[in-house]
């Protein structure tokens, strides 16, 4: 199974080993230990003009995109963290995309610090 059949349009985080290898597998029956960023396709949208995640594909070489799973290594995390912080900065806190961004860094900081991957589902 493929993870957009559970996590259309979003930003996966697995918790453990098991969660990680079970989502490289397409095992994803039953309870998942992982935290998910749901991302609208309107809040997509809007993050795509903004140019965010083709800044995360210059940066990485990664294939970030609509319709798409990438898997980000958790080394590469720094990364995003650091262009999430400077997209959190030009936006207002309230904002679905301020929340967005200050989730996301959630996120890259936990998943770095677990040595975790993230799955960007769009």
């Amino acid at each position: 199974m493929q993870l957009s059949a559970i996590f259309r349009r979003g930003v996966v985080l697995p918790l453990t080993p098991a969660a990680q290898l079970r989502m490289e597998k397409g095992q994803l029956e039953g309870e998942l230990a992982v935290r998910w960023l749901d991302l609208s396709h309107d809040l997509f949208s809007v993050i795509w003009g903004r140019g965010f995640f083709q800044e995360i594909n210059a940066r990485l070489g990664s294939q970030i995109d609509d319709y798409v799973e990438e898997v980000v290594p958790w080394e590469s995390l720094p990364v995003i963290l650091e262009l999430t912080q400077q997209q959190a900065r030009l936006t207002l806190g309230g904002a679905p995309a301020g929340q967005f961004f200050h989730c996301l860094a959630d996120l890259c900081r936990e998943g770095f610090s677990r040595k975790m991957p993230l799955y960007f589902v769009l």
